[in-house]
């Protein structure tokens, strides 16, 4: 009967996870079901050869709002380069239209102005973005500054291997993904 109890304590004690192994694992199962959510409401069909973890690591708010602030500073000089190509474009109209208008192309200059004022929009609507971007970092910067205690989070790294296909056109994608979640292991939306 010893014999017993004892065997029964020790495969209880075997088969037993470390709460370290728990959270990993539902941290797996909220990425996993927020990338197929994602496919879903994409409209896409996927086949994921591999999803797989790699490490998870501490970090906090602060250093995960600074990440923010990095990836969106990033769409800010992507945003402001093409606002710069946009404006050499309009200056390159505005030549075109003053050689037009000097030799008398009427037609020329219409085309020339259409033109003009297409490039104008678009870098009008890039420096919105750049606006837009911008003050999102002002205000994660306030929250940086005014943040006394900042909680714990968690940063799983994951690898994906995965073929998505919409339609007829079909991409491959291999990267390494993180996601961030808070200490009760709820997966924050980025």
């Amino acid at each position: 009967m010893k014999k017993i109890i004892y065997l029964f304590m020790l495969v209880s004690l075997c088969s037993c996870k470390d709460q370290k192994t728990k959270d990993i694992e539902k941290m797996q199962a909220s990425v996993d079901k927020a990338l197929k959510d994602a496919i879903f409401k994409q409209n896409l069909e996927a086949d994921i050869k591999e999803f797989s973890f790699v490490k998870v690591d501490t970090l906090n708010e602060n250093k995960l709002d600074s990440l923010r602030m990095f990836n969106n500073q990033k769409h800010i000089d992507y945003l402001l380069d093409e606002s710069k190509r946009y404006i050499a474009l309009m200056k390159n109209e505005l030549s075109q239209m003053e050689l037009q208008q000097s030799i008398g192309m009427t037609e020329g200059v219409n085309i020339s102005k259409r033109d003009f004022e297409e490039h104008k929009n678009k870098a009008t609507m890039l420096s919105d973005s750049v606006s837009y971007y911008q003050n999102i970092n002002d205000g994660i910067e306030k929250r940086i500054q005014t943040r006394k205690n900042p909680k714990t989070i968690y940063e799983l790294k994951m690898f994906v291997k995965m073929i998505l296909k919409k339609g007829k056109e079909t991409g491959n994608i291999l990267d390494t993904t993180y996601h961030h979640f808070d200490e009760n292991i709820n997966l924050i939306k980025d």
